[in-house]
């Protein structure tokens, strides 16, 4: 088990829950989530209890990528993106650094920017906001060019790419 801590953007913890290790690559790792909360309406989705996480953190990229999974019937719901710091990935634990703006993308390929009034009020270097946009940018991109893990996003016909 691998315990994951989410951090406000002053570093400190404001949720930490645990997942299994799915893939270690040498680029980050991919972990098996399970929601064990209360249903949450998004409005564009909804966690479900026991919907599937399926978590890509990256050592060296400004965002990890949720891809959740309705936990009874095993269909796609789409991609949480979250826009953070490159996360620190230790043995035991992940902990990432929550920069508010985020990307959602259904399972068709359409996204939504989410959070971007938190993202412009925060308190942010120049630096970091550049980052953060870069990062929104490459995420965009890769949906585009259906890059893994959006490859599975469906085309026009139904079908997922290949």
């Amino acid at each position: 088990m691998i315990t994951v801590y989410k951090l406000n953007q002053d570093g400190q913890p404001v949720a930490s829950y645990t997942g299994v290790p799915v893939q270690y690559r040498d680029d980050g790792i991919v972990i098996k989530a399970i929601w064990t909360h209360r249903r949450m309406d998004l409005g564009y989705t909804t966690f479900e209890y026991g919907d599937i996480f399926i978590e890509y953190y990256y050592r060296d990229r400004w965002y990890n990528i949720f891809e959740v999974r309705d936990g009874h019937q095993d269909r796609l719901k789409g991609w949480y993106c979250n826009i953070t710091r490159p996360p620190r990935i230790e043995s035991q634990t992940i902990a990432w650094q929550d920069l508010w703006l985020d990307l959602w993308i259904d399972p068709q390929g359409r996204m939504r920017v989410l959070d971007e009034d938190e993202f412009a009020l925060g308190t942010l270097d120049e630096a970091t906001r550049t980052a953060a946009c870069a990062a929104l940018d490459e995420l965009r991109y890769a949906v585009h060019h259906r890059l893994a893990p959006f490859d599975q996003i469906a085309t026009e016909d139904g079908a997922a790419a290949e």
